[in-house]
């Protein structure tokens, strides 16, 4: 009998061991308490911060993401849409097109660009939170969510390309999630 409540102990020991080792997220989106799937937001990078933006409010495919001063405009507005393991993809509100890395590329540098679905793992991202409990890393699945999205040469003027880089927990891999209601309120906006 006590071979066998050892052998248990023995066993649940080494699941925890293991769990602690190997942690499992079934859902990022889950782990964030203020972002939700079907709710609509405007992204501002932490060290900038300047809103992800379609440049020029273009709808066109192949449209260049940028980072931009609040203008409260639908092409600073982005829906997350999760997917059934956690992962999810970003609808530009003023296009209905997709955050998309350029071309599927997994180099760093490549741009990140709005296009109509049908792009596969170049449009779908993990939304990871960070230690800091408001910010979070938006993963490319493209590059098996080993990149992120940042603003070129950590830049922090209004025009700087997005683009895909591996992730260096710095403030320009952290983007903050702000509900667009809660912006648009808080900053008086109308359009």
């Amino acid at each position: 009998m006590k071979k066998q409540v050892f052998m248990v102990s023995v066993f649940v020991l080494t699941l925890s061991i293991i769990s602690l080792c190997f942690p499992v997220s079934t859902s990022a989106l889950s782990d964030f308490d203020y972002v939700k799937s079907g709710s609509t937001y405007y992204i501002k990078n932490i060290k900038s911060g300047k809103y992800l933006d379609v440049y020029n409010n273009s709808t066109s495919d192949g449209t260049k993401v940028i980072q931009y001063k609040y203008t409260g405009r639908p092409n600073q507005q982005w829906k997350v849409t999760e997917y059934s393991n956690g992962s999810c993809k970003l609808v530009s509100l003023s296009s209905n097109k997709l955050l998309t890395i350029e071309n599927s590329g997994t180099d760093n540098g490549v741009a990140v660009k709005i296009n109509s679905s049908g792009r596969g793992a170049s449009q779908i991202f993990w939304i990871e939170p960070n230690a800091d409990g408001y910010s979070a890393r938006i993963l490319t699945n493209i590059t098996k969510y080993s990149k992120c999205v940042v603003t070129k040469g950590a830049s922090i003027g209004n025009g700087a390309q997005a683009i895909q880089y591996t992730y260096r927990a710095t403030k320009n891999d952290q983007w903050q999630f702000e509900p667009a209601y809660a912006v648009v309120a808080a900053n008086g906006a109308n359009y």
